[in-house]
């Protein structure tokens, strides 16, 4: 039998059932369902990890708003409903109401079987008229304490790694987030995207190079660090940019995985409503 093989989210919350290998489901009804989990964010495969290194998956209950919510998957029992704000067994928790949080990755970055929580803290200090984006990596371990109260502007001693783009108010650095070992150096490297950032009148929308190297050696990582920056051209009609729903995967089977990006309001030059998706392949 596989454990937690279904999952299922609707209604304001997220269900988890087994599925059986030899017979497989054709049909789920609602009273069938193993766990249920009110008050949860859809269920994303890039927030789905093992971050106490116990070989089980732990359930990101929420992943945005004032707070993150996961249940370890060692005190998920069957047959229970949890509420994801009152049921969690670890919390990051914002201080304020101009804080605002979004869990963007869950992976193994500095290889040591644990996985990592990447974080994307946005914080006003003028009551919502500019906002400052920044990365946060928290390192998987054994233990954690219930609760990580953040400080207001999202700093906290707990964090390992913080990672700061270029000045831009209106909060869109890290917009979008994408993780995968670019140069083939055995080390993760981190992409994160602004898809509404004017640059010039003919450029918008950057993803910005952070290698695996720069993660590993620096517990604050600033604009001047980066490796490299992609910069995208601006379409008289678009509304967002180059790094819109980034993701990766080696389209052309070269070993390298490869840039993917999307706007759907995005029309080239001489064509309407047709949206726009580019790929961008990494020679390594």
């Amino acid at each position: 039998m596989i454990l937690l093989g279904l999952v299922i989210s609707g209604f304001g919350y997220v269900c988890l059932d087994r599925v059986d290998e030899a017979e497989g489901y054709t049909s789920v009804k609602e009273t069938e369902y193993d766990v249920r989990i009110y008050q949860a964010d859809p269920p994303l495969k890039k927030l789905m990890g093992d971050i106490d290194g116990d070989g089980l998956i732990d359930m990101v209950m929420k992943y945005r708003g004032n707070g993150i919510y996961i249940k370890f998957g060692r005190s998920i029992e069957y047959g229970r409903t949890y509420n994801a704000t009152e049921d969690y067994d670890f919390a990051i928790i914002g201080n304020g109401t101009q804080i605002y949080l979004r869990l963007k990755y869950i992976i193994d970055l500095n290889n040591d079987f644990y996985d990592d929580l990447i974080v994307n803290t946005l914080y006003s200090p003028d009551g919502g008229t500019t906002w400052d984006s920044r990365l946060r990596i928290l390192y998987g371990r054994d233990n954690y304490p219930k609760i990580i109260y953040l400080e207001e502007n999202g700093n906290s001693s707990y964090w390992n790694v913080t990672i700061s783009g270029p000045y831009d108010p209106s909060g869109g650095f890290a917009d979008y987030v994408e993780v995968f070992d670019y140069d083939n150096d055995g080390l993760y490297d981190i992409f994160p995207s602004n898809p509404g950032l004017i640059v010039s009148p003919d450029e918008k929308g950057v993803i910005y190079g952070i290698s695996g190297r720069v993660l590993k050696s620096k517990n604050e990582v600033t604009y001047g660090d980066f490796d490299f920056t992609i910069i995208g051209k601006k379409y008289d009609n678009d509304v967002q940019n180059l790094g819109h729903g980034l993701f990766s995967i080696d389209f052309d089977g070269d070993g390298n995985e490869d840039w993917v990006w999307s706007d759907v309001f995005l029309s080239p030059p001489g064509r309407t409503g047709t949206g726009l998706t580019m790929i961008i392949f990494n020679n390594g």
